[in-house]
């Protein structure tokens, strides 16, 4: 291979070893988690990306530091390059609205979970069932069901509306907004709050937000976009890389 692309791997005796281009593709804020060998593997890269902008920025000052404390001879690239998802995977399932509001979903893994809690007192107040599809089921959830790959589209259209609540503190104030797309790509609008649930209550609003974001998926989030935005920055770091060979 002439490049390789770590994707949430952090394997710094393979990065090492391995002559080609490298770079490091991070979704979340591992080094909550992982920060030694983080460090350790970006001493080998060639460039890093990122799923959203605050996050390119938190790693843009962690390349900063370690070229500070000598840990990197020269800063890295950090790329933001936006989740994005194959249309094609959501092509024969989409939510058809009717009148009634009845279920409410969310999806995601389960340590993600207490993003619902200020949310299920509304639900519970106003008669809204809510469906969990997670890896754990949550006891305040009406029915739950397990994330399966095969499954996971058919069981987010049984809902009316999907919800994705953001906490914007520690390491989920990094997280892309994949979950998000990933209900306007079914026909299912998304509601991130109360005020924002409020405004979908008819069938008329609920129909023209999905029809709009179905619109704004095919435009934003193809992933052509994606795989143009990596053929630049690879080829980006081919020429730097002939660059200091040639001095």
């Amino acid at each position: 291979y002439d490049f390789l692309i770590y994707q949430k791997a952090y394997w710094p005796v393979h990065a090492k070893m391995y002559p080609g281009i490298k770079i490091l593709d991070m979704c979340d804020a591992d080094w909550y988690d992982w920060e030694y060998s983080i460090v350790e593997h970006i001493c080998y890269m060639d460039a890093i990306t990122t799923s959203t902008q605050k996050l390119q920025k938190a790693l843009q000052a962690i390349v900063r530091g370690m070229v500070e404390r000598g840990d990197l001879e020269n800063e890295i690239p950090v790329v933001w390059i936006d989740d994005r998802m194959d249309t094609d995977f959501h092509e024969d399932k989409k939510k058809e609205h009717n009148d009634i509001l009845e279920w409410v979903c969310w999806m995601g893994y389960s340590h993600n979970l207490k993003a619902l809690d200020p949310v299920v007192p509304f639900l519970q107040a106003n008669n809204y069932k809510l469906c969990v599809i997670s890896d754990r089921a949550y006891n305040k959830a009406d029915k739950n069901y397990p994330w399966k790959l095969d499954t996971v589209n058919r069981d987010m259209i049984e809902n009316d509306i999907m919800l994705n609540p953001r906490l914007d503190w520690g390491k989920w104030q990094y997280k892309s907004d994949n979950k998000t797309a990933t209900g306007w790509a079914l026909g299912l609008p998304v509601a991130r709050d109360v005020d924002e649930f409020k405004a979908l209550l008819s069938r008329e609003s609920r129909e023209e937000e999905a029809k709009k974001r179905l619109k704004q998926i095919e435009k934003d989030y193809h992933p052509r976009k994606s795989a143009m935005e990596y053929v630049k920055l690879i080829l980006d770091c081919a020429e730097t890389k002939i660059r200091e060979q040639k001095d």
